[in-house]
């Protein structure tokens, strides 16, 4: 069997006479934190290209990380890249973490890590063109797009307060504070919206199965977002925590700034630094690097 080496481009190969099947480079990024191994985790596949649709699934599935981004050679040429996103179970359309993750990891390839630059990279994403403005000017580099979708409202009945504290394992008076009220939203992928009295009620949340999972399967959504005011830097907005059933469980993501996909009223632009953190983590694929970022304001 031909091995395909992916090289230092994403989508250009050179072929190799060894039995070792396909091996494609990859990243594993942190994405709003300021820890390695904290926030909302992602990997980047490389050079992604004779991958089948089956194949980048199970890739994802096996990483089982929140998402799961696969980069190829774009069909405009000029693009900088043709992206697919994965969750563990399934494909969507559009990301935010994943748009902005792989944006400075292509740019950083091509400018150089650390090195002072300004830049622009067009993703042709599922949903559509996005443009990501990256920067650097002397440590951090920034990013930052505008959301190719506006979210908007699903109407479809919505469950009740008792029925989610339930599934949650929580009281009714944890759900929906002062006007706030429950919502489903769409923005590519479509989320459930729980805001949460406080972060005590964040914390203390727990997924009650089969509760849980029968409420977001009527609602035609991929997860849940429990959210509340405030973050651990004085610059967010919000606390959230994804919801997402997983073989009876629940994976959870706690994030400082709300998703792409909150309601508009929530949105706020992203900008996130990257800096590099070495790694050793080697799943199916070969390994190249580990990064980690921070969400902070564009200054």
């Amino acid at each position: 069997m031909q091995t395909l080496a992916v090289s230092g481009e994403p989508g250009k190969y050179k072929r190799q006479n060894q039995d070792y099947g396909m091996q494609l480079k990859f990243h594993t990024i942190d994405v709003f934190t300021s820890r390695r191994f904290g926030g909302n985790p992602l990997g980047v596949v490389l050079g992604a290209d004779l991958l089948t649709t089956e194949e980048m699934q199970t890739i994802a599935h096996e990483f089982n990380l929140a998402e799961t981004i696969f980069v190829m050679d774009p069909k405009d040429p000029n693009n900088t890249a043709s992206v697919r996103i994965f969750f563990p179970t399934a494909e969507i359309s559009f990301a935010g973490h994943p748009t902005v993750g792989c944006a400075i990891l292509l740019a950083e390839m091509q400018k150089g890590l650390g090195r002072t630059f300004e830049t622009e990279i067009r993703l042709e994403e599922v949903v559509g063109l996005v443009l990501v403005a990256v920067r650097n000017t002397g440590g951090a580099t920034w990013a930052q797009f505008t959301a190719p979708v506006v979210p908007y409202p699903v109407s479809v009945p919505l469950p009740s307060i008792e029925a989610v504290a339930s599934a949650l394992r929580l009281t009714p008076s944890d759900i929906c504070p002062a006007g706030q009220d429950l919502g489903l939203h769409e923005g590519g992928p479509r989320f459930f919206y729980v805001p949460v009295a406080s972060r005590e009620a964040l914390t203390l949340a727990q997924v009650r199965e089969p509760e849980w999972s029968s409420i977001l399967n009527e609602l035609g959504t991929v997860g849940g977002y429990l959210y509340t005011n405030g973050g651990d830097d004085p610059a967010t907005s919000y606390r959230t925590r994804m919801l997402n059933p997983a073989g009876g469980g629940a994976r959870t993501q706690q994030r400082g700034l709300p998703p792409h996909s909150l309601p508009p009223s929530c949105i706020r632009p992203l900008a996130l630094p990257m800096v590099p953190i070495p790694s050793s983590w080697n799943r199916v694929m070969k390994w190249a690097g580990h990064r980690n970022s921070t969400w902070r304001p564009m200054p």
